[in-house]
């Protein structure tokens, strides 16, 4: 009987470490430096209070991120990042524009970009398009299809922020193979908490290894 009762004292021992780990936080603070230690007590509209292992008493503005130990594995509580911003990882573009070219005809075009964002600032990646010319007759419309290197710069880590963009590349197919470039001032609007955006620019387009073809280029297009 008393092995029993020892057995399953020592399993509730095990049990409550292992409740102590899971609940251990990790803080930063704002000054830069970390402590590790637990949360005292969450109560809604008031500063959290933290008891750090060497004993003093943080309150949540002395915090700038807590990272919670769950097994072993850290998991933010706060990353301290504006709702709306560009978040790092995998990021997709797909949109639709229309321009108008140097030797007087119209076109629209559909488009999208894949790649990386490193931060709330730098996307890289590559891309494809489609465009096809509003003609004035009854012939087969005209169309170029090119795929580009794409990079993209946002100014403000905020849910709105202006970017610039550039995407170089070649038209493999269509009324003309040749050089492509692009380049684009817009707004970007944060429309969610995991990055997405709606985003609208103007720029230009040149085709040609000396820019032959040259186009204004306004559009719409949302990030994924």
């Amino acid at each position: 009987m008393s092995k029993k009762v020892l057995f399953a004292a020592l399993m509730l021992g095990f049990t409550l470490a292992g409740m102590a780990r899971s609940s251990q936080e990790e803080v930063c603070l704002k000054d830069g430096s970390t402590l590790n230690g637990t949360s005292m007590d969450m109560v809604s509209n008031e500063p959290v209070k933290m008891q750090a292992q060497e004993g003093n008493i943080l309150v949540y503005k002395d915090i700038s991120k807590i990272t919670k130990e769950v097994n072993g594995l850290s998991q933010d509580e706060d990353d301290d990042e504006p709702a709306g911003v560009a978040k790092r990882g995998y990021k997709g573009f797909v949109g639709f524009g229309a321009q108008y070219w140097n030797v007087k005809q119209s076109s629209a075009s559909v488009f999208t970009s894949h790649g990386y964002q490193f931060n709330s600032h730098i996307f890289l990646g590559g891309g494809v398009a489609y465009l096809t010319r509003l003609a004035y007759d009854e012939r087969a419309l005209d169309y170029l299809l090119p795929v580009y290197a794409h990079f993209r710069y946002n100014f403000l880590s905020k849910r709105v922020s202006p970017f610039v963009e550039v995407k170089a590349g070649y038209s493999l197919a269509g009324v003309l193979t040749d050089a492509y470039s692009e380049a684009s001032l817009g707004l970007r609007i944060g429309v969610g908490r995991k990055g997405q955006a709606v985003n609208v620019a103007l720029g230009g387009i040149a085709l040609g290894a000396k820019g032959e073809y040259t186009a204004g280029n306004f559009k719409v297009f949302f990030e994924l």
